[in-house]
């Protein structure tokens, strides 16, 4: 019986110590990408971003949000990239609360930069993955129409989208399209894209230059 219980207390201090040797390796294997505050004057906690693992053409990211205590976010990333990811703090919703932009994978012109979006939750400083922002490269917030905005080139092609956030996600509401110098916005309405005005500009003008000109009135007045 002696026998008996010393094999099990035996079995379950090696269980116990590959246990410690293997969380003790999982965080030998974390690289930190980025580290900084985040949240708004009030409220502020550590945003921590690691390298969990890199193989040929992907990148598993973990994120983590940490007060002095505890670790109250943590969500895991896979990018479709090997190289180190851009990342920024951003105001991208217009709550005057730096967002979280990660990029998703590097286009070959590197033009059209595709980043996955987290918007803050300014209230308990948690993130809202927004996971349809990688359709929407080159994101930002346009202060004069109160909308988020997506700026793409295809050849000689620049489109400009308008964005509206419905429930962690994003929402085309208008278009700008600029072709030599044939400028076009339409507005979705009911699921259909109707043509709300056309212009014609001078064919060296380009977006962002474009949002001064008229096209921007006739949003803002529809």
């Amino acid at each position: 019986m002696k026998l008996f219980l010393l094999n099990i207390v035996l079995i379950l201090l090696t269980l116990g110590c590959k246990y410690k040797v293997d969380h003790s390796d999982h965080h030998k294997e974390r690289t930190l990408l980025f580290q900084s505050e985040i949240g708004n004057q009030k409220l502020r906690n550590q945003l921590l971003i690691f390298d969990l693992m890199t193989t040929e053409n992907h990148k598993k990211l973990l994120i983590e949000i940490s007060n002095s205590k505890e670790t109250i976010f943590s969500d895991t990333l896979v990018i479709e990239m090997a190289d180190e990811p851009w990342i920024e703090l951003r105001d991208v919703n217009g709550d005057t609360t730096k967002d979280l932009l990660i990029e998703y994978l590097r286009p070959g012109r590197g033009s059209n930069q595709v980043s996955i979006l987290y918007l803050v939750n300014e209230k308990d400083l948690k993130l809202n993955k927004v996971s349809n922002s990688i359709y929407f490269p080159n994101l930002s917030y346009d202060e004069k129409l109160h909308y988020i905005s997506s700026l793409r080139f295809y050849g000689d092609t620049v489109e400009m989208d308008f964005l509206e956030m419905k429930s962690d996600t994003l929402s085309p509401k208008y278009n700008i399209t600029k072709e030599d110098n044939k400028v076009r916005v339409t507005k979705l309405k009911d699921n259909n894209w109707i043509e709300i005005g056309e212009k014609t500009i001078d064919s060296d003008i380009i977006i962002p230059e474009i949002i001064a000109l008229e096209p921007e009135v006739i949003i803002s007045t529809n």
